[in-house]
């Protein structure tokens, strides 16, 4: 009966919630037309994706992140996929299913679910920030990190991934 209730800290529910609103932000400022990296809505997108990224931040608990991320991020990937492809096909009448391919912001579920999976991998990694980053350099080098699972992303985004951990 001494047992102590945790209080819930509102505040990163907040932030939380600040960060999910943001991320249709940056894809209406991408599409509102004429986007340039230079102009504001460039910006906007950008520091957009990249806060978006401290989603790291609220991956702790290795364990639970591992038990979790196929139910959570790989499962709604894989129904994805052909969710977006009949819409297609229904919509424009002609559409090729990709499994490789993402459409839309599918690449962000796959892309969390390889970071949560592998968490306790890849923490384990001397200098694993460091690497994270030199990939991150090199990545527009290497031909494979293209589109297909959205890798040129996931590589893109995995030293802020592990920066926010």
């Amino acid at each position: 009966m001494g047992e102590t209730i945790k209080q819930r800290d509102y505040m990163f529910d907040t932030f939380r919630g600040l960060l999910m609103w943001s991320i249709p932000i940056s894809h209406f400022t991408r599409v509102a037309g004429h986007f340039s990296q230079a102009s504001l809505g460039g910006v906007v997108y950008i520091t957009i994706n990249v806060f978006v990224m401290l989603s790291g931040y609220f991956s702790k608990k290795p364990d639970r992140s591992k038990e979790t991320s196929f139910h959570t991020f790989m499962w709604p990937y894989l129904l994805g996929i052909p969710f977006f492809y009949f819409v297609r096909q229904s919509f424009f009448g002609n559409a090729i299913l990709h499994w490789d391919l993402p459409p839309f912001a599918l690449w962000y579920l796959w892309a969390l679910f390889f970071y949560r999976y592998f968490t306790k991998e890849w923490m384990k990694i001397p200098y694993i920030l460091e690497l994270s980053i030199v990939v991150y350099l090199l990545a527009g080098q290497v031909p494979f990190f293209s589109d297909r699972f959205g890798l040129g992303r996931v590589v893109s985004y995995f030293p802020f991934f592990v920066m926010a951990f």
